[in-house]
C-alpha cells in the first residue's frame, strides 16, 4: 500500500476529495450551536474559503514546497479550485435535498 501524502491535496483529484470534506465539515458545524446560525446566515462561501486556505496552507507546509512565483501561483489554483468545488458540492447536496423533499430547489 502506497503512503499518503498531504501533497495530495494539491492534485485535481486531492481537489476533489478536499471539496467534499470542507462541504461535508460545513454541514457538521452547522448543527453546533454556537456556530450553526452563523453559517445559515449565508457564510457558507466564507467558511469554504477559508477551510480550503488552511488545508492547502498544511499541504504547502506539510510536503515543504519552495517558495517561487510559479508554486505560489499553482498553490492558488488548487485554493481555487478546492473552493469553488466544495461549494459546488455543497449547493448540489442542497439540489438532492430538495429533490427528495418534493420542492424544486
Amino acid at each position: 500500500m502506497e503512503d499518503i501524502s498531504l501533497a495530495v491535496v494539491l492534485t485535481a483529484a486531492g481537489a476533489t476529495l478536499s471539496a467534499a470534506l470542507i462541504a461535508s465539515v460545513i454541514q457538521v458545524v452547522k448543527k453546533v450551536p454556537a456556530l450553526g446560525p452563523w453559517l445559515d446566515a449565508e457564510h457558507e462561501a466564507l467558511a469554504s474559503y477559508v477551510l480550503a486556505a488552511g488545508l492547502v496552507v498544511w499541504a504547502v507546509i506539510g510536503v515543504g514546497q519552495e517558495i517561487s512565483a510559479l508554486t505560489l501561483f499553482t498553490d492558488f489554483l488548487a485554493w481555487l479550485g478546492i473552493a469553488k468545488l466544495s461549494g459546488a458540492a455543497y449547493d448540489s447536496a442542497l439540489d438532492v435535498k430538495a429533490a427528495m423533499a418534493g420542492g424544486d430547489g
